[in-house]
């Protein structure tokens, strides 16, 4: 796992690795979640969250790991992290889908995070053609432009117009 971590153990790491890999495989002309370490870009995200919902987010991926709790809740005897990219998503697809209010809301949560980091990245703006998001400071001046600059005073006195009832 990365030094950078700042949230996540190495085992950690690894298992939201796989996650964010089936959640954001590469595809023709777009880059993985593994290239774009959208993990290392999650754990960002998580090191800025609540550390209650850090902690909740953290069991989850243990349990999404766990073979015994695969076993129970997907049929899975194998850890997550072990499992081919198949049984992977359709692990996934149990938690997307569970009765379980719980395993839903810890799916989303996981996926939410992931698809931020991913769809996020410039990379993966490039290779779809988006420019980005805009500069937050060229979007204002572009909606409040500066007025144009008055003409220079020439040192001249007033002197009143012919049509002016002072003249």
């Amino acid at each position: 796992s990365p030094t950078q971590l700042k949230v996540l153990d190495g085992r950690q790491f690894s298992i939201l690795s796989a996650i964010a890999q089936r959640i954001a495989p590469e595809l023709p002309g777009l880059p993985g979640a593994a290239a774009l370490n959208v993990a290392v870009a999650v754990d960002a995200l998580m090191d800025r969250m609540h550390p209650a919902d850090v902690a909740e987010l953290l069991q989850a991926l243990m349990l999404i790991e766990n073979p015994v709790a695969g076993l129970l809740f997907d049929g899975r005897p194998r850890a997550f992290t072990a499992s081919s990219a198949e049984v992977q998503d359709a692990t996934l697809q149990g938690w997307r889908t569970s009765r379980l209010k719980v395993r839903r809301k810890a799916y989303k949560a996981v996926r939410g995070l992931c698809a931020a980091a991913y769809w996020g990245n410039p990379a993966v703006h490039s290779a779809m053609g988006y420019p980005g998001p805009p500069n937050p400071k060229t979007l204002y001046q572009s909606l409040h432009p500066t007025p144009p600059p008055r003409p220079a005073e020439t040192g001249t006195p007033d002197t009143p117009d012919a049509d002016s009832p002072d003249a």
